[in-house]
């Protein structure tokens, strides 16, 4: 049976993505469109490498920047998880 990706993410963690989202946006910092960069995040936590986007929110640009783009590259979209052994500068250690 294939594996299902967890798309429940609380309440206060959508609100700190919908923040992450609205900066990049904001700033142009990179080439993705709004909802695959929400996608992105919301699944990526819940799916094996959990974030801490306050951490991410509070990056300078060249960090901020880095942690979305290497995310978008490594995240798999038929599971949610990151491959090529990525971690995220604000991975959350669990």
């Amino acid at each position: 049976m294939k594996k299902q990706i967890n798309w429940n993410i609380p309440e206060k963690e959508l609100n700190l993505v919908f923040k992450i989202v609205n900066r990049n946006c904001k700033n142009d910092l990179l080439f993705s469109d709004r909802l695959n960069l929400e996608k992105d995040l919301i699944t990526t936590p819940l799916n094996g490498c959990p974030l801490d986007f306050g951490r991410l929110l509070s990056f300078d640009e060249f960090n901020f920047a880095h942690d979305i783009a290497v995310i978008q590259r490594n995240i798999d979209r038929k599971t949610g998880s990151l491959k090529n052994c990525f971690l995220s500068r604000c991975s959350r250690r669990v």
